[in-house]
């Protein structure tokens, strides 16, 4: 094995550590709404945000680990808006890297789009 090879390995080793400690991905197989709020919150933020976020979804909806795109929403309008559930239900303003976006501003339209082209028949689903 060359010199840079292992220099290479041992570096990755002592930074990555034992990975019989490493925890497992975060896997949201039943949840559609789940995967969004997990995928738009994770963008430049701590994991210790995203928990919060995911945990106060869940604890405003007894079906949040089965709910799909369009229950996400539903329960969006039901809270007044994309902007309102951010204040009142999700407790984060935090804006889309990049953008003066509310994530669930950028959540919600995509959503939206994927109904839109789910309902014109433009995507067939697997």
């Amino acid at each position: 094995m060359s010199t840079d090879l292992g220099g290479l390995l041992t570096a990755v080793q002592q930074d990555l550590g034992d990975s019989a400690n490493w925890q497992c991905p975060v896997e949201f197989h039943d949840s559609l709404a789940l995967c969004a709020l997990n995928s738009a919150y994770s963008l430049r933020a701590t994991s210790a945000s995203v928990k919060k976020v995911i945990s106060l979804y869940r604890e405003s909806r007894a079906t949040a680990d089965t709910d799909s795109g369009p229950d996400l929403l539903q329960f969006m309008q039901e809270a007044g808006g994309p902007e309102d559930f951010a204040r009142d239900v999700l407790q984060n303003l935090s804006k889309l890297p990049g953008t003066s976006r509310l994530r669930t501003v950028g959540i919600h339209e995509a959503l939206t789009n994927r109904l839109f082209v789910i309902q014109r028949g433009l995507v067939r689903l697997a």
